[in-house]
């Protein structure tokens, strides 16, 4: 196996946050309109550095980061008055560049999922903001608040596509729009997007999914995928759904079942037509009662005894929200300004990003049988990044690159999980190799 090491990441690092190409950004933005005394790449690696699980995301801290960094004292102002709209947005344009560039770059997942180029999860994060700002973001348990929608890549452990709306806006309003992406991708959704007609397009896009049902739902079962038994078996088909799961002792019901799926309005008219999704319903023998789940994928792609196992996995995106809350600050955000708000909003997506740049390199000197969980690496991820960036920046010397080195060993020798006979793992080495 090759090794890599820490000279490899500085310049993937390099790579990601390009000097040359922000520079270029800047300039078509009318960020930079003269040279003035701060180095804006080094104020985005500041940003990103104060966003590596600090409490330091105040015009102070970040003025401490910068020096820190560059070495260069430089006036409150001059941080504040950068923290503007236009630098907020050459933050998000560099984060939907990098997830662009990664869409090719996730696990190839295997068995009963090798089929799928990638396996999605759909969801969405609100953190609350001061009440100031509630005409900008106007919340829905709080007087303001902001809503973070992520399709995350759960096999690859990285964003796929990012979205920043007000708390307010619903969770499916804020993908109306879908598009050829998704072909060859199985998305995992839970009831915040139930729709019939959101399952539809996702479908006609060329996409699988996997949703958790309402409880109340009462479609007309058309098809059963399972053999009927004898005896007193009830032959399901032309049955309503409720009336199925209140009369039946099966551990499985496997189905297809007719839905009515809404298309948008077209000329004030809004048309209507029958679709066939699959369905199946899990006995909970602990909560005795039916999970039911939707899924337009046939019996020969996704067996019913593997549904639960693989709707589990949309759990890798609550994790992803968490590291992002505790090690990337997405809940620091301490201003009642929204272009300081939106500032470092970008800074702490921009920060998870630098950091799964890492774990993918961490994971190729990562012996086999070991797990580099996201949480884990996240969270020592943030304790170096200060170092592995001051190297970065700074003249390369002998003392920089052993300050790099040292930082580099340290994370994988503390990242990967100790327990190796760990059980429970979320993502089995069976459907993908290093993760956890």
């Amino acid at each position: 196996m090759t090794m890599t090491t820490s000279t490899t990441l500085l310049q993937r690092l390099s790579s990601l946050i390009n000097e040359t190409e922000i520079d270029r950004l800047a300039r078509e933005r009318g960020i930079i309109q003269r040279q003035r005394k701060i180095n804006l790449t080094s104020l985005i690696w500041t940003l990103i550095i104060a966003s590596g699980g600090s409490a330091q995301r105040t015009i102070a801290g970040l003025k401490g980061h910068y020096h820190q960094l560059t070495g260069d004292w430089i006036a409150r102002s001059s941080i504040y008055d950068r923290l503007s709209l236009k630098l907020a947005q050459l933050l998000k344009d560099i984060v939907v560049d990098i997830t662009k560039k990664r869409m090719d770059r996730s696990l190839k997942p295997r068995g009963h999922l090798s089929r799928f180029i990638r396996v999605l999860a759909l969801d969405s994060s609100s953190t609350h903001l001061p009440d100031q700002l509630a005409s900008k973001y106007p919340g829905t348990r709080t007087a303001a608040g902001m809503k973070l929608h992520c399709l995350f890549d759960i096999f690859g452990g990285h964003i796929h596509k990012v979205k920043q709306t007000s708390e307010r806006v619903a969770d499916l309003a804020a993908w109306r729009h879908l598009g050829p992406w998704l072909r060859g991708s199985l998305l995992l959704v839970d009831l915040g997007y139930y729709s019939y007609q959101f399952l539809s397009r996702v479908e006609r896009n060329g996409g699988a999914f996997l949703s958790r049902i309402k409880s109340n739902i009462n479609p007309r079962i058309v098809k059963n995928n399972r053999p009927v038994r004898r005896g007193l078996a009830i032959d399901v088909v032309g049955l309503k759904l409720q009336y199925v799961l209140y009369n039946i002792k099966r551990k499985v019901l496997d189905v297809n079942v007719e839905v009515i799926v809404k298309r948008n309005k077209y000329n004030g008219k809004q048309s209507r037509e029958k679709q066939i999704f699959r369905l199946i319903a899990i006995y909970d023998e602990e909560q005795r009662g039916y999970h039911g789940y939707l899924t337009n994928l046939p019996v020969d792609e996704l067996a019913a005894e593997d549904v639960t196992e693989t709707y589990g996995l949309r759990w890798q995106v609550e994790i992803f929200f968490k590291a992002l809350r505790q090690q990337h600050s997405l809940d620091e955000l301490p201003s009642s300004k929204k272009k300081v708000i939106d500032c470092l909003f970008w800074a702490s997506i921009l920060s998870s990003l630098v950091s799964h740049e890492g774990l993918e390199l961490a994971r190729e000197e990562t012996p086999k049988g070991r797990c580099l969980p996201i949480l884990r690496w996240s969270k020592y991820f943030a304790l170096a990044v200060r170092d592995l960036v001051i190297c970065l920046r700074a003249p390369r010397s002998k003392f920089s690159r052993e300050l790099a080195e040292r930082a580099w060993q340290l994370l994988l020798q503390l990242a990967p999980d100790p327990n190796l006979n760990r059980k429970k793992r979320a993502i089995k080495p069976e459907i993908v190799d290093q993760y956890a």
